[in-house]
């Protein structure tokens, strides 16, 4: 058993060090870590930034450089109008425009120039012929032709609509001819996926087009379904609704023109830090492998000191096993100056030390159980010759008052003597024996209480009321009688003594679950709180002739016998002590308490 308790110490010992070395050393490490990834997640997002910018310009010049290869291929059809004779007769001359060589013509040169909207009007903004709706001849154009006439070489989104639809267009203005010959030609490229498809500069971008109402989207391949909802949610109007963690965002605004009124439409260019996420899974991998290889050679280093440790502690320990009052001539060897030599050395201080002071302690126990002894004979003595001379008092008092009285006082109080004498001869023969044996038996604390307090009524000069509220019904516990009442007076004394002149002492008994409540209350001056603490020490007394061992020998006798001892105190109001004993199931044995 012996062996295993050394081997669970040791093992024990070493885990602590364990713990001790390794908690500090990961958090170091931990905080490692995260100033590694701080440091590397910004220098990458600087990097980031700084690309998403350079993304930016290179968008915005490849949208203008589209817009300027629509306006060129409507310049050339311009070109084309001015040298078609026909054209310029039926639209300028008759304005004829429900022709069909007029109304053909924008529809047949559209396709061929790979433009999804195409009108032609003259110079009042009237439509000559319309590509992407047919049926638009002879109306007015509305304010579009206005708005890119004042803003030339903008790169414009416009709204067109088909019969079946509307859809947004890179949208160029090329006028052509002067005069009552001048011709406007307004052309687009639809601003669809396939057209953002090409604005992706890397096959893991992602390009969203949001305009007020629609939203486009050129995906990278990893962006579907709940993803691209996520990404949406993200984009909020025209500005960031989170700072992302995965991917790197930045925008450009467009003019937007829709049904005769100029809005924006936001740019969004999204891309995935994968480099990022890479290097920190790396880093995070390389930091943890290193922190897995230094907690195990730590741990296996505490280990094998741990051990060495242990080995010379077990050394003491054995020696130490030896060591008892009885027993003081155990040596501990001087070991290494270390921190088991330095516990040799001073376990072998102590026991010199002990050597030295087993006699010193011998003798003072001597001298203190004698004080001990002393104190409790006298204050027994004391309690035991109370009754007595308050019975010699009131038999001189009547002497001197009422001589004819004497004969029937003498005999009616005799027995309060008896019982003092009875109880002081049993005291002596208890310390004749120095250990006073208990003789339990079955007590009715009525008959115990009552009996003593016969004792102080009637007393002269004890101007104090003496209540009884007593169960209905015998209140039974099993206790040395001696003991008991030792107990129940010196609780009586202190509530007579805590009453400065005239006041009340309400004695009440109570019997439940299975246990026997004795409440004593006075109205006397009650405990100071700074004393409460300390009531039940030896020599704790607030008298001027006490010998402080009063509640402490109640304390005591009330444990002997089973029970406990409560006081509640406030001062100036009185103080209530609760004996709380057993109950008693037997029968009360039948001895009469004079």
């Amino acid at each position: 058993m012996k062996n295993l308790l050394r081997r669970i110490l040791s093992t024990s010992l070493a885990i602590k060090m364990s713990l001790a070395f390794a908690i500090p050393f990961i958090a170091i490490a931990f905080w490692v870590m995260n100033y590694a990834r701080g440091v590397v997640h910004n220098q990458f997002d600087n990097q980031y930034q700084r690309d998403m910018k350079s993304a930016v310009i290179a968008t915005r010049l490849e949208i203008a450089a589209r817009r300027e290869v629509i306006a060129r291929q409507l310049r050339q059809l311009g070109t084309r109008i001015l040298d078609d004779t026909d054209f310029r007769l039926h639209a300028l001359v008759l304005e004829n425009f429900s022709e069909p060589y007029l109304i053909d013509y924008a529809p047949t040169y559209m396709s061929a120039m790979g433009l999804q909207a195409l009108e032609i009007t003259d110079r009042r903004g009237v439509v000559l012929s319309s590509g992407h709706h047919r049926n638009d001849f002879g109306r007015r154009s509305g304010q579009l032709l206005h708005f890119l006439r004042d803003h030339p070489g903008l790169p414009v989104t416009a709204w067109f609509y088909s019969p079946d639809s509307a859809f947004p267009c890179l949208t160029a203005l090329e006028a052509v001819g002067s005069g009552s010959q001048q011709i406007f030609l307004i052309g687009g490229v639809e601003v669809a996926s396939s057209m953002l498809e090409s604005l992706r500069g890397d096959t893991s971008d992602t390009v969203v087009l949001r305009f007020p109402d629609t939203t486009y989207y050129a995906a990278a391949g990893n962006f579907a379904g709940k993803r691209i909802t996520a990404l949406d949610t993200l984009l909020q109007g025209d500005s960031l609704a989170a700072q992302p963690v995965d991917y790197a965002i930045d925008s450009l605004r467009l003019p937007v023109f829709r049904d005769d009124s100029v809005a924006a439409a936001t740019l969004w260019l999204v891309h995935p830090k994968n480099e990022l996420n890479q290097l920190l899974t790396d880093l995070n991998s390389g930091i943890f492998g290193m922190l897995m290889v230094g907690l195990l050679v730590g741990i296996s280093l505490l280990f094998g000191i741990g051990w060495m440790i242990t080995r010379r502690l077990k050394r003491l320990a054995k020696s130490a096993e030896k060591l008892t009052l009885e027993n003081l001539g155990v040596e501990f060897p001087a070991g290494p100056r270390d921190e088991t030599g330095i516990l040799s050395d001073a376990l072998q201080r102590m026991v010199n030390g002990l050597r030295k002071s087993r006699l010193e302690l011998r003798a003072a126990e001597q001298k203190a159980a004698l004080g001990e002894l002393a104190r409790q004979v006298n204050h027994d003595i004391k309690n035991g010759f109370m009754p007595i001379r308050h019975v010699m008092r009131h038999w001189e008092e009547v002497a001197i008052q009422e001589p004819d009285e004497l004969p029937r006082v003498f005999i009616e109080r005799k027995g309060t003597v008896l019982d003092s004498l009875t109880y002081l001869e049993k005291l002596a023969r208890d310390y004749s024996r120095l250990q006073a044996p208990l003789n339990p038996e079955t007590l009715d604390v009525h008959e115990l209480i009552e009996a003593l307090l016969r004792n102080y009524r009637g007393v002269p000069g004890l101007n104090v009321e003496m209540d009884l509220h007593f169960y209905q019904g015998e209140a039974l516990v099993e206790a040395d009688r001696v003991q008991l009442r030792r107990a129940f007076e010196n609780i009586l004394r202190n509530a007579i003594e805590a009453i400065p002149e005239t006041g009340r002492i309400l004695v009440a008994t109570d019997v439940h679950e299975q246990e026997v409540w004795i409440s004593w209350q006075d109205n006397g001056s009650g405990i100071p709180e700074e004393i409460r603490e300390q009531l039940f020490s030896a020599h704790l007394t607030t008298k001027p002739a006490g010998t402080g061992i009063g509640l402490s020998n109640v304390k005591r006798i009330i444990e002997d016998a089973g029970g406990r001892l409560l006081i509640e105190s406030e001062v100036g109001k009185g103080t209530d002590v609760q004996v709380i004993l057993p109950q008693s199931l037997r029968k009360k044995d039948r001895l009469k308490i004079e």
